[in-house]
């Protein structure tokens, strides 16, 4: 199992909401689970921003899902919401504690 960290910087949380339901179904294809998301509305650089925490099985269903013509097809809406992700991926789950 991976985890992902995605940290979205969004222009348009409308367009995001609209992006991001249809993005959870094609998700669901690979395996891929929302474990988490929250909203920032005002970084102290003054960005609004949203992050991600996914699981997926591995790399290779996430690759999948990043490839899926279906969810290029939205690309334009993609970039109506988002001006930039940051994705951080992570093979280690730690407990503390």
């Amino acid at each position: 199992m991976i985890n992902i960290l995605v940290r979205l910087e969004v222009k348009d949380f409308e367009c995001l909401n609209e992006f991001e339901s249809f993005a959870l179904k094609i998700m669901e294809r690979y395996q891929g689970r929302l474990l988490s998301a929250f909203e920032i509305e005002e970084t102290m650089e003054g960005k609004r921003e949203e992050i991600h925490i996914l699981e997926f099985p591995d790399e290779a269903h996430f690759k999948k899902y990043r490839e899926d013509g279906e969810l290029a097809n939205k690309s334009e809406l993609r970039n109506k919401a988002i001006s930039k992700t940051t994705v951080s991926i992570s093979t280690k789950l730690k407990s503390y504690g």
